[in-house]
């Protein structure tokens, strides 16, 4: 058994230069805790915009510019493949990089190639979210591992793409912050309750159920308090004017898990098919998540209803309110609380993510041979920032028609396709 490995993370998104967002703490904590168990770590973070640098990592960092025309991406596609053959990786991890999805049958067959499925969605949607899921299945007879983060990802992703169950892992997310924010004791006023959300503005968060549940809240006879995390609109902040609701707004993560470590309970209304990591954070910091029933998320995989958390079925804000007044009412937040941390401690400890990964990395699949790099091995970037063009132009409507259509363009199909309409 090999102790240390030379191991390449690529990544659309990494907390450490700045960026927000779960891809971009899950790839900076996971090259971080891989470094800690002794291993050689480089991230590559694969974007468009400015060239950007890493703040106190202990890994290795590479910076791949994502071309805004199509045209120019065979060549950084070329020069990835490239710089990936010279670091000469045992083990590549991708999150989300279009290139890797492409690369896949082109890289050294010796090399252990996982794929991590960050979105899916089990339908058809009019979002871009579907399309991640599209990518971390491409080319997966040459991918000896996709990782989901719940396993009814892993269930339906596998019926959907029409890929062998057992191409699939379910890892479930941790928080490597975790140790310096959990107290034994949390402070409890009677008949009162201090909760927390993160859900800013957006629909897809949960953020109208969470308005309506404040709404409730500040019309009712209960003590509380309430930290309203990410940014909301000056609106909704008048429409929710109350000296017991603190809106923070995008505040950087260490801020907001001291927050998360003092609250009781943290609201937790998602829409979206994924982790989520606001369950393992709560459950790290000792705070009760109060979760939607979603049942195809992590949700169900985390949460046994009342005993380390509670899950509402339908998002419904009567059970949202009574789970808080039956909390603030009672003298057992700090017992449940203890709960919460055992389950985390037992269950989603960073040690056992890394020890998840190590099996993976010792277990390497059977994969075809690899073959000469085409056209049709570059995966055009499939998340082209169009924003700074007009709303109603072309380039901008083919590009989301063909994301939400989870339609994969490669330089083959640009070439013969598409060049006339998307440069």
């Amino acid at each position: 058994m090999k102790t240390s490995y030379n191991i390449l993370i690529t990544t659309t998104g990494l907390a450490s230069v700045g960026q927000g967002g779960g891809i971009s703490s899950y790839v900076h904590d996971l090259a971080t805790g891989l470094v800690s168990a002794g291993h050689h770590v480089t991230v590559y973070l694969v974007r468009e915009g400015k060239e950007v640098f890493p703040h106190k990592t202990n890994y290795n960092y590479s910076f791949f510019h994502i071309p805004a025309e199509y045209r120019q991406e065979k060549s950084a596609v070329i020069a990835l493949l490239d710089s990936i053959r010279t670091l000469a990786p045992d083990i590549i991890i991708n999150n989300d990089v279009s290139y890797l999805s492409g690369l896949w049958p082109v890289l050294d067959q010796s090399i252990v190639k996982i794929s991590v499925m960050h979105g899916f969605y089990h339908g058809k949607t009019l979002t871009n979210f579907g399309i991640q899921g599209k990518i971390a299945c491409c080319n997966w007879p040459y991918v000896d591992y996709i990782v989901c983060q719940n396993q009814t990802m892993c269930r339906e992703a596998a019926a959907k793409y029409r890929i062998p169950s057992d191409k699939f892992v379910c890892i479930h997310q941790t928080n490597w912050n975790q140790s310096p924010f959990f107290s034994e004791h949390k402070e409890k006023t009677q008949n009162s309750i201090n909760l927390i959300c993160a859900c800013g503005q957006s629909k897809n968060k949960g953020a109208f159920i969470m308005r309506s549940l404040a709404e409730k809240l500040i019309h009712s006879p209960l003590k509380f308090h309430l930290n309203w995390c990410l940014s909301v609109s000056e609106t909704w902040q008048e429409r929710l004017q109350d000296p017991r609701i603190s809106f923070r707004g995008n505040i950087p993560r260490d801020e907001f898990l001291q927050l998360l470590e003092k609250a009781d309970a943290i609201i937790i209304p998602t829409l979206l098919d994924t982790g989520p990591m606001l369950v393992v954070e709560a459950l790290s910091t000792g705070t009760i998540p109060i979760c939607n029933l979603l049942k195809r998320s992590a949700i169900p995989d985390l949460i046994e209803n009342g005993k380390n958390g509670f899950l509402i079925p339908d998002n419904k804000i009567d059970l949202y309110f009574r789970v808080i007044e039956t909390l603030a009412e009672n003298k057992t937040i700090a017992a449940f609380g203890k709960r919460c941390h055992a389950y985390f401690l037992n269950h989603l400890e960073p040690k056992k993510q890394l020890e998840q990964y190590a099996y993976l990395f010792e277990h390497k699949t059977e994969t075809p041979p690899s073959r000469v790099f085409s056209d049709a091995d570059v995966i055009c970037f499939h998340l082209h920032n169009v924003s700074g063009y007009p709303r109603y132009s072309r380039k901008r409507i083919i590009n989301k028609l063909l994301t939400i259509q989870e339609k994969i363009i490669t330089y083959k199909d640009y070439s013969r396709f598409f060049r006339f309409i998307l440069d």
